[in-house]
């Protein structure tokens, strides 16, 4: 985190001007009360990807004039990542939500695949819950995951 906040490069190149031209960027796609509640929606998701939902509180912070020293720490993402964000909804619009810059991970892509079960999941007497894995670390969130879910048969492996 340290590293993201002290540039490499001595002080951040990224002045005033810019800045403001991508705060008045993000703030004209987002004069649409459509595209903004959207944006909202996204931002506070539980299924929607982790990119996306990134990405959507980036908008929604640089609209309230938060600087990106600010959302390195609210976001937990490289300050690098917040001003293409910016710059690419600022071209984009809302279809910026639909393509990852990157492919996922292997740990984005299990939960990915885990939230699209979700958001259709079956009865719970079903068989698919079968064949839902997943790993965690933490023995108390294994408990907390089973009682949410209320589905007996989920298993969970522990590293």
């Amino acid at each position: 985190m340290h590293r993201w906040l002290v540039p490499e490069k001595g002080p951040e190149v990224d002045g005033d001007t810019h800045r403001c031209l991508r705060y008045e960027k993000v703030h004209k796609k987002l004069d649409d009360p459509k595209t903004l509640k959207e944006v909202n929606q996204l931002a506070k998701s539980r299924t929607a990807g982790i990119w996306r939902i990134k990405r959507a509180k980036i908008i929604l912070n640089t609209l309230k004039g938060k600087s990106v020293d600010r959302m390195v720490l609210d976001i937990r993402v490289p300050p690098e990542s917040i001003i293409k964000c910016q710059q690419e909804f600022g071209t984009q619009g809302i279809s910026y939500f639909n393509h990852p810059d990157r492919n996922p991970t292997k740990r984005e892509a299990n939960v990915e695949k885990i939230l699209l079960f979700l958001e259709q999941s079956p009865s719970c007497n079903s068989i698919l819950w079968e064949t839902l894995t997943l790993r965690i670390l933490a023995p108390d969130v294994r408990h907390n995951l089973a009682s949410f879910f209320l589905v007996p048969n989920i298993h969970f492996t522990r590293y």
